[in-house]
Order: structure tokens, then C-alpha cells, then sequence
């Protein structure tokens, strides 16, 4: 049976991840306990895991909050981000089914329905499902867990790259076509690249973004 504290850690967890608790955003026990009707004993027993995690920064004296990750440690979390992901689909591109194709196929259509709509939300939750379901066939739950962390903590850009950046751009979706059709004839080491491009492309839309604001 879960406890208290289980299903309030999972149930926060799975906001700050998806974009519902943004960075920065501050998190009051109080206010959880009522939410999720509990005493506050188990918010605190899981925001300190969520702390340990990464997750969240207690800061003494003013609170607890979301996560915020540093201006300087962007591009080398989004460049770590895409190593574990290229090793990841390195991994699974040796047990990959029919069904994986597929089910890639239509998250990445979902995509595009998403950038013909211009909606960012709907583009960005697809493309990280993409990304997720990459993640969740390397065989190592792990790198899901490590995953989850790195994507809660560039949230904030992630949201930013997608309302400013993506919303008239196809880029993305051919790019994960070309990773598709690289997992389906078997290629591990071209779907790692494709991949490993992916990311090195976001880095480089990242940094023209601050080459612009700073003129």
C-alpha cells in the first residue's frame, strides 16, 4: 500500500517534470498538505526527497522552491542530456520492435500536428514523449530516473525554446523522422548521431538567443 508520503512525492514529482511547478516557483507544505490532504509530516518527508534528489532547493530561512538551475550549467546539463540520451538509443536500437517504430512514428505525427496548430504546450509534451519513450526501451530505469531530473531542471528553457524558437520550424520533426527510419534498419551508431546532432542543435539555438538578448 502507498503511503502519505509516496503518493505525495510521486504526485509532485510528476508536476515539476511536466511543466505544472515551474523553476523557481515556491512550494509551501502547508499549502500541500490541504491539496492532497495529508498532514504536513509527509510533504516535509517528501520534499526532503524530492531535495535530495535534485528536485527542489530548501533554502534556510525563506522556504523551499523548484529546482533552479543556473544560467552557466544549462549548456553543459543540456550537453550531458544528450549523451545519456544518444547512449540510450544506441542501447535500444538492438531490441527494438515493429511496435517501437510505430509507436515512435505517431508520437512524432502528434508532434507535427502540434508545430501545424502553433501549439507550443502540445509540440513540447510530444516531443518529450518522444524523448521518454527513447529513454524507457534502453533497459536501464536509471537512466529514466537521471532523465526526469536533468529534463525537470531545463524546464524553464525548454518552455522558452519551444514558445519562441519552434512553433513555425519542421527541423525537429525531420530530424526524429531520420532517427526513426536509422532505429528501424537497425543502426545504432547513426541514430546515436542523429540524436547527439539533436541536442548540439538546441545548444547552438540557445546560445543565439543570448547573443540576441545581449545586443
Amino acid at each position: 500500500m502507498t503511503s502519505n508520503r509516496q503518493e505525495v512525492y510521486q504526485a509532485l514529482r510528476q508536476a515539476i517534470i511536466t511543466g505544472e511547478l515551474t523553476s523557481g516557483e515556491p512550494i509551501a507544505d502547508r499549502v500541500l498538505a490541504d491539496r492532497y490532504q495529508v498532514s504536513r509530516t509527509p510533504v516535509r518527508e517528501a520534499l526532503r526527497q524530492l531535495s535530495a534528489e535534485g528536485f527542489v532547493d530548501v533554502i534556510p530561512n525563506i522556504g523551499t522552491r523548484v529546482a533552479v538551475l543556473p544560467a552557466e550549467q544549462l549548456v553543459p546539463s543540456i550537453m550531458l542530456l544528450g549523451r545519456l540520451e544518444q547512449a540510450a538509443v544506441e542501447m535500444m536500437v538492438t531490441t527494438a520492435t515493429k511496435a517501437d517504430v510505430k509507436a515512435l512514428k505517431a508520437i512524432n505525427e502528434d508532434y507535427r500536428q502540434a508545430i501545424v496548430n502553433q501549439d507550443w504546450h502540445d509540440a513540447m509534451t510530444a516531443d518529450r514523449q518522444f524523448h521518454d519513450y527513447l529513454i524507457s526501451r534502453c533497459g536501464s530505469d536509471y537512466a529514466a530516473q537521471f532523465s526526469d531530473l536533468l529534463f525537470a531542471q531545463l524546464q524553464s528553457y525548454e518552455q522558452s525554446y519551444f514558445k519562441e524558437r519552434l512553433m513555425s520550424d519542421l527541423t525537429a520533426y525531420e530530424r526524429h523522422q531520420k532517427l526513426i527510419k536509422a532505429i528501424k534498419a537497425g543502426k545504432a551508431k547513426k541514430a546515436g548521431k542523429l540524436m547527439r546532432q539533436q541536442w548540439l542543435a538546441q545548444i547552438e539555438g540557445y546560445e543565439t538567443q543570448q547573443r540576441k538578448a545581449t545586443k
